[in-house]
């Protein structure tokens, strides 16, 4: 049966004795094989349709000329097809399906005429809500069809097997690169998605969404499909998405050039996305490295998110389709959910299973998990959508769900008394069912008690830590370790070189030599007062020897202790002029490091039911969990800034906002007094951490806490300052699930509120 076909009694066709269909004269059937049964494709020329039907219903359609009734057809069709033959049933189902869809002749237009129709506007299939049109506005730009050909001469060679084998090649040695450097390529993920990053990051997305729709065209091309139109589409008012209308594959007969179609994006993202990780491995801090590595998060991540995603009608889709040979298996699942929930949930007993139950598992299963994940999709468009307009969107999102419910609702009820054209439900039994399911989430609600558990941010603190920073500017000249590297008391770790200060370091030698010469003989002479004149000048030359030679010194940094290296900037050090109190790099200790919290004030009695107990670490970028033992949590709330880390300016999860610059000498010194000793601190040097934890505060007070952990626990590896995650506390007291669930949705619609409002 072709796509949106149902068992519904036909009001719009007339009796099949009397009725003269005539399919229209620009429809186009093409041949394809599934599972060794014979199958069509309806193309509709005009309006870029296509349906899949089987042999029973193309030998149906195809006696179509006006001059034959139904009867004369349908009897046609039980004499060619046999025991496969449509039912008169069936064949009123396919006819008012064609009248629906437009695909037979009128009495009152003739084709000349619904071609002039068409080309001012193709209607949609299926009637899109005003708020679905309004939230994926599309806006077509023409036909690429004879650009995508010119294109296709050119890169033929990338569509072939030869370049399939470099593609495998290069795929494996980037994944292998990327394997080797994950660890930092998850804790980069950090600075991939601060507000800084957006503009480029889309950028990059957009860049690479219109190279793989050109794809999509290309491969179309290829073999032998027309491509009608290219357009942009903006999701969300914000968010532009190209596309290309490849639904010309659909007639190919072969599946795996239906494949190779749908995949042709993917398979071109995921080329760049190898050469992007062969460019971010190879390259230090800079325009290229952050280019390649947003070319890796948006080829990948996202790709996977929705592309891929067979859940949803994009390329996983049509090659899952493809592969498990079930056409229409979006709309079959979506059948198989209904045929479900109304057996389910209305008791309704005589509803015959839908006819392509001869794989109830893969279409089942499909059905059920497309079904979910079409809720989540929607309630994540939601939230994006009260995101926007700095809140203000709320207001267009409960439009919406109030649309949904009041649609749902009546839907429902017409149901309920009419069986929407199929089997009636029994109304006693239905209600009884309805108010069954909706006592049992009530009472889930009610019953179900919980002990939520809140997550506090936490980061990791080195109290004896030393940053070693320059006195003396100069000329990066050799870098002796790396990010990570374990290194011994005394070891040099880098070299500067500044020939201004050497060569006066040789001056100063050489004038002190000079001066001792004089100074002896002044002293020969008996020439007193010169050679107690020329004593105080050698004195001079010898203190400012000292000071210069200490400064030269001091550009051979030496490590003050055995511990890791920590520098993100280490790999492009090399030839860098640096001035004076620029951080070169950081050693941690081997000391366990100690876990800084920042808890929030309403869970102050969970805080402090968890004094001495452990608590669970699990750090951003790291794999697996922690323990540690919480302990010193401060009397009073506050609202400065616990550490740079955690700050949302820096991609952690506190808000922050500006403070009043008469705060700022108090808050400069609590920064001083949480850091402890200045000169091994993350607060030393030129104070700009201690400037920038002065100049903002949180929005809101929060207590901090410190925990240790747990003797025994292995760390993990490259462990550093500042690497931040959440520490979860088991809740002391319980709360019913229903409870629990309103009071998190009357926060996040309060809060949507306040901010629709403040940006009023």
């Amino acid at each position: 049966m072709p796509e949106a076909m149902t068992h519904t009694p036909d009001h719009s066709v007339r009796d099949l004795s009397v009725s003269r269909p005539r399919l229209r004269r620009d429809l186009r059937f093409t041949f394809q094989d599934l599972r060794g049964r014979p199958s069509y494709i309806l193309e509709d020329l005009t309006h870029r349709r296509y349906f899949q039907i089987g042999l029973a219903e193309y030998q149906f359609l195809r006696g179509m000329d006006g001059r034959r009734t139904a009867s004369e057809l349908l009897a046609r069709n039980a004499r060619d097809i046999g025991e496969r033959a449509l039912s008169e049933p069936e064949a009123s189902v396919i006819l008012r399906w064609l009248v629906e869809q437009k695909l037979l002749e009128t009495d009152s237009a003739d084709q000349s005429d619904r071609r002039n129709r068409s080309a001012a506007g193709r209607p949609a299939p299926q009637k899109q809500s005003i708020l679905q049109q309004l939230l994926f506005l599309k806006f077509p730009v023409g036909n690429p069809d004879r650009v995508l050909g010119i294109w296709l001469s050119g890169l033929r060679w990338a569509t072939g097997p030869v370049f399939l084998v470099v593609w495998i090649a290069f795929v494996m040695v980037a994944a292998y690169s990327l394997a080797r450097n994950w660890q930092t390529f998850v804790q980069a993920t950090t600075s991939a998605v601060l507000p800084r990053n957006w503009f480029y990051l889309g950028l990059t997305y957009v860049t690479l969404k219109l190279v793989h729709e050109v794809w999509h065209g290309i491969f179309a091309k290829r073999h032998g499909a027309v491509v009608p139109e290219w357009g942009v589409q903006l999701l969300l008012f914000v968010t532009p998405m190209t596309y290309v209308d490849a639904s010309g594959s659909w007639r190919f007969a072969s599946r795996w050039h239906r494949i190779q179609v749908a995949a042709a994006g993917m398979y071109i993202e995921l080329f760049l996305a190898a050469a992007a990780t062969l460019v971010w491995v190879n390259t230090g801090p800079g325009i290229a490295n952050t280019v390649a590595y947003n070319t890796i998060f948006a080829a990948s991540t996202i790709t996977v998110l929705f592309n891929a995603n067979p859940l949803m009608r994009f390329d996983g889709y049509y090659i899952l389709s493809d592969l498990l040979r079930i056409p229409n298996l979006a709309a079959k699942g979506q059948q198989f959910v209904q045929w479900l929930g109304r057996k389910l949930f209305f008791g309704i007993r005589d509803q015959p299973p839908p006819a392509f139950l001869a794989q109830p598992f893969a279409i089942g299963t499909y059905g059920i998990l497309a079904f979910v994940w079409r809720w989540v999709v929607w309630i994540g468009i939601m939230t994006a959508v009260a995101l926007l307009f700095k809140g203000a969107g709320i207001i267009l999102a409960a439009f919406s769900v109030a649309g949904l419910l009041l649609t749902g609702a009546v839907k429902t009820v017409s149901f309920l008394l009419t069986g929407g054209g199929g089997p009636r439900p029994h109304l006693g039994r239905a209600l009884l069912r309805l108010a069954l399911v909706g006592a049992s989430l009530l009472a889930a609600g009610w019953f179900i008690r919980i002990s939520p558990a809140p997550k506090a941010p936490a980061v990791m603190e080195f109290a004896g830590k030393a940053i070693l920073r320059v006195r003396c500017p100069g000329f990066v000249e050799e870098v002796h370790c790396t990010n990570g590297q374990i290194v011994e008391a005394g070891q040099v770790l880098a070299v500067l070189l500044n020939p201004g200060k050497s060569a006066e370091l040789g001056q100063l030698k050489l004038d002190i030599q000079h001066s001792e010469l004089r100074r002896r003989q002044y002293f020969e002479e008996e020439r007193l007062s010169a050679y107690q004149a020329e004593s105080e000048h050698l004195r001079s030359l010898r203190e400012k020897l000292a000071a210069t030679q200490e400064l030269t010194d001091s550009m051979t940094f030496r490590s003050p202790m055995t511990g890791r290296v920590f520098g993100a900037e280490l790999p492009s050090l090399k030839g860098r002029y640096l001035h004076p109190g620029t951080a070169l790099l950081t050693v941690i200790p081997d000391s366990a490091p100690t876990v800084l919290l920042s808890v929030a004030q309403k869970h102050r009695a969970i805080l402090d039911a968890h004094r001495g107990q452990p608590v669970v670490l699990r750090l951003r970028g790291q794999t697996g969990t922690w323990k540690a033992v919480l302990e010193r949590p401060e009397a009073s709330a506050t609202t400065a800034v616990p550490h740079l880390a955690l700050l949302s300016t820096g991609g952690g999860p506190l808000p922050v906002r500006g403070r009043p610059q008469d705060h700022a000498g108090r808050q400069t010194g609590l920064a001083r007094e949480r850091a402890g000793d200045p000169e091994r601190s993350h607060f030393a040097g030129l104070d700009q951490e201690s400037e920038a934890l002065a100049s903002q505060e949180l929005t809101e007070a929060r207590f901090a806490a410190h925990a240790t952990l747990q003797a025994g626990e292995s760390l993990p590896g490259r462990l550093c300052e500042g690497v931040w995650g959440y520490v979860k506390l088991a809740n002391v007291a319980d709360a019913r699930l229903g409870a629990w669930l309103c009071e998190k949705v009357i926060v996040y619609l309060t809060n949507r509120w306040e901010e629709a409002t403040g940006a009023r």
